[in-house]
């Protein structure tokens, strides 16, 4: 599961890198349709692949925690 974590979080950093891209106005074709690639990928392999491991791993009290973690205030 690591690896998978380790790619899905390598994908967050150039999904930022390309909308960064975007704002300034870089290379905005090719940027956009990189991300829209980019995302559909990404995003198949959290529903397909993160989530299926999380819901064979996790126990019910491994979820409540994570709710609770995910809903507390970063500040």
């Amino acid at each position: 599961m690591q690896k998978l974590l380790d790619e899905l979080i390598t994908e967050h950093s150039m999904i930022v890198s390309l909308v960064q891209r975007i704002e300034s106005q870089e290379e905005t074709e090719s940027a956009l349709h990189d991300l829209g690639s980019l995302l559909e990928s990404h995003i198949r392999k959290e529903e397909r692949e993160l989530f299926q491991q999380m819901q064979d791993k996790l126990s019910p009290a491994d979820f409540l925690l994570l709710e609770q973690l995910l809903q507390q205030d970063p500040k």
